[in-house]
């Protein structure tokens, strides 16, 4: 598995003390390792899956998560609608922001927005701030 759970350096806690998570689904390495960079730099508590599989498994582990970050496109036994629409049905009320190169017909019901690819970091993490 190439996941990484990292807590929040003393002091880059939100004002709220609240530390919130993000989970980042996304199957290449440098896409997800810059998201995750940008999302920690910014406060965030963040876990990366490199599929939806492993996004699975740290749902199933009990890990509290706060917003899901997934691309669609991926490889893997699912792509990320069918992630989202499985989040929506087990863990309703979490938010899954998705993205991808093409914007699909129908977003799930749990997915607030949609970022077309490539994306401003600065505009997810906005998007994130206003849902927790």
């Amino acid at each position: 598995m190439n996941k990484r759970d990292e807590s929040i350096p003393s002091g880059q806690a939100d004002t709220k003390a609240r530390v919130v998570t993000v989970l980042i689904v996304e199957d290449h390495f440098w896409t997800r390792y810059t998201a995750a960079e940008y999302f920690r730099g910014a406060g965030y508590r963040v876990i990366e899956a490199n599929d939806a599989d492993e996004a699975l498994s740290v749902l199933a582990s009990g890990n509290q998560v706060h917003v899901v970050f997934s691309d669609i496109r991926m490889s893997g036994s699912m792509d990320g609608l069918a992630l989202a629409n499985w989040i929506a049905q087990r863990y309703p009320g979490l938010p899954v922001i998705l993205t991808s190169g093409r914007r699909p017909d129908v977003l799930p019901a749990n997915c607030p927005c949609f970022f077309i690819k490539p994306c401003s970091l600065g505009d997810v993490e906005r998007e994130i701030r206003g849902l927790v």
